[in-house]
């Protein structure tokens, strides 16, 4: 379903959608960068343990691939065009994969491309919207930009719902860090084990609401809480974790660059779409 026409400028609602999911992969990129050049990633234990390959080549892998992330990060605000947000995203969804095949059998650690759905579906979002802020997209590629969004938004916070229910003990301990560090509560695991259910239960709702409805107070609560989640990180452990919330970025702008898209949008008739001058159905 693409956009109907908008009380808010077409322009402004795209440049600002363009520019949340541009700094979100910019501080993603920056984060992994910092991460892989300093240490190992996911993909240098897959080469170096499970595949047998030399330690200074899966080394290389890694350094290689920092320095190509901290490029990719001034290109996504500069000018994110194809040929730097694809590789982005291939080589995000291969970290996820890594996880997944490095943790054979671990619960919490089986469905990470499911959970890291919003960070390699953030750059080719961006990469499908960026040519919007000079021109109106056609109706499929608007509509293919809106389910991506929507799709990698709900991906993620139904696994995200699934690991509260289950109790994820990364969960609780962030829940307990926060609160005592925030202020000095002391939260109990069993308290914390119980405020994950309601969490779970709730992420797992608006998962379903965010793709069956197109509701703008859902897609808000989305982007509010997935940027909550993701400062937890630094609210729990210290600044020293800015790096895990920077890699979550994506999990609050992909709701947000939703909510900004359809934002005080009118409801489409079912036989009346947005359309350009030209004819062509518009994203905005």
């Amino acid at each position: 379903m693409s956009l109907p026409a908008s009380t808010l400028k077409p322009a402004r609602r795209v440049t600002l959608a363009t520019w949340v999911l541009r700094l979100a992969v910019a501080g993603h990129c920056l984060a992994m960068a910092w991460l892989w050049i300093r240490s190992n990633s996911p993909i240098n234990t897959i080469l170096y343990i499970h595949w047998g390959w030399a330690e200074s080549t899966a080394h290389m892998v890694d350094r290689t691939a920092g320095w190509c992330f901290v490029l990719a990060a001034f290109v996504a605000v500069i000018r994110p065009t194809w040929w730097a947000m694809g590789p982005v995203a291939a080589w995000t969804f291969l970290v996820a994969w890594a996880i997944r095949a490095d943790h054979p059998g671990d619960p919490y650690q089986q469905w990470a491309p499911v959970g890291q759905a919003a960070r390699y579906a953030c750059p080719v979002a961006l990469m499908l919207l960026w040519p919007a802020v000079r021109t109106p997209l056609n109706a499929r590629r608007s509509e293919i930009t809106l389910w991506v969004l929507r799709v990698a938004t709900s991906a993620t916070f139904v696994l995200h719902g699934l690991k509260a229910l289950w109790a994820d003990p990364n969960f609780i301990d962030l829940i307990i860090g926060t609160g005592r560090n925030l202020v000095g509560a002391e939260i109990s695991e069993a308290g914390a084990t119980t405020a994950l259910k309601v969490i779970g239960i709730v992420d797992l709702a608006v998962a379903a609401l965010l793709v069956l409805r197109r509701w703008c107070a859902v897609a808000a609560w989305m982007a509010i809480w997935g940027l909550l989640t993701a400062a937890s990180r630094m609210t729990a452990m210290g600044t020293e974790a800015w790096t895990e919330t920077a890699a979550r970025l994506a999990n609050g702008a992909l709701p947000l660059a939703l909510l900004l898209l359809w934002w005080r949008c009118r409801q489409p008739g079912p036989t009346t779409p947005a359309r350009t001058p030209d004819g062509k159905t518009s994203i905005g």
